[in-house]
């Protein structure tokens, strides 16, 4: 099914009310030769987080790892193992999934 850019327009409008800030992961070694994962900032983004109905999404997708929260959104430029950072927690992205007129974005807690 096709599904026209006003009716994208009107679920952004609607849906994509939560801004989200976007790291880069750059290894960077340090003076002793030891690396370091360092989160660089890639920028900001708007979108809508769920924290329910993971266990399902879990199985749909066939996922190893415990996913903690997931993201619709219009944005494109997400890349795995970035860290994506809403109300002062941090997420690692595991999966991204081209869904219907959005991405879907599956997150996992971030460790540093």
């Amino acid at each position: 099914m096709n599904i026209g850019n006003s009716f994208k327009d009107a679920i952004k409008r609607v849906f994509y009310d939560k801004e989200f800030t976007r790291y880069t992961v750059v290894v960077q070694p340090d003076d002793e030769g030891h690396t370091h994962n360092v989160l660089a900032n890639a920028g900001t983004f708007k979108g809508n987080i769920h924290h329910k109905g993971l266990k399902e999404l879990q199985e749909q997708y066939g996922l190893q790892v415990e996913a903690v929260a997931y993201i619709t959104t219009d944005f494109l430029d997400i890349s795995l193992n970035d860290v994506i950072e809403y109300s002062g927690r941090k997420y690692k992205v595991v999966q991204v999934v081209p869904y219907d007129s959005h991405q879907l974005i599956i997150l996992t807690s971030y460790d540093n």
